[in-house]
């Protein structure tokens, strides 16, 4: 087959999604990825010197498309309740029930602890999460005693502690898990509206 001659970095990164899909984040290699794309193994190489760089792009990407998902249900919604249910079903759909995505997310994070490179990426990806929820509590809280740094780092941390908890323990309900967790946000702006107690800044 005929190697292509024009191909974007994105392409690559797609190509590499597919192949640890299929093959398992261990097993996948850059000549593998190359071979997907249909380039040659230089090519991936120029765009990506390491399989670690490589892995997380893909992991960037990934999250980005969620997080775009999220913030599309969330400007679709008109009140506030609604804002939040929605979120919370794309939320669950991802983080809950995405095993592709859960495998590569924790992965990464594995990775990351043994690898410089990945642990820079990894760091930037986190904050660029963070940053990207926490533009959303703003859309939904218009006041928050809590910081809304500090709420996103919340959100993000049960998110992912879900998604965690779910890849060992099967016996766990993860509709009715977001149900409650839905819940208690859609709760807490009732609170808000309703001029009741607010949880204390600490």
């Amino acid at each position: 087959m005929a190697k292509k001659v024009n191909i974007s970095p994105g392409d690559i990164v797609r190509a590499a999604r597919i192949c640890i899909q299929e093959n398992g984040f261990s097993a996948t290699t850059l000549r593998d990825v190359a071979a997907r794309a249909g380039v040659t193994q230089g090519t991936v190489y120029y765009h990506f010197k390491t399989k670690e760089e490589l892995i997380a792009a893909v992991m960037d990407l990934t999250n980005s498309e969620n997080l775009a998902a999220i913030e599309t249900v969330m400007d679709r919604s008109v009140d506030v309740h609604s804002k939040i249910g929605t979120v919370m079903d794309v939320t669950r759909e991802v983080y809950g029930r995405n095993e592709e995505f859960r495998k590569l997310f924790f992965n990464l994070a594995a990775l990351a602890l043994h690898n410089e490179r990945a642990s820079e990426e990894f760091t930037l990806l986190g904050r660029k999460t963070i940053s990207i929820i926490e533009s959303m509590c703003q859309k939904v809280y218009e006041e928050q005693t809590i910081p809304f740094n500090h709420m996103a780092s919340i959100l993000t941390a049960v998110v992912t502690g879900l998604a965690l908890q779910s890849m060992f323990l099967k016996e766990i309900d993860i509709d009715a898990v977001y149900g409650s967790f839905s819940k208690i946000l859609q709760n807490a702006v009732d609170n808000k509206a309703g001029g009741k107690e607010e949880i204390e800044d600490v």
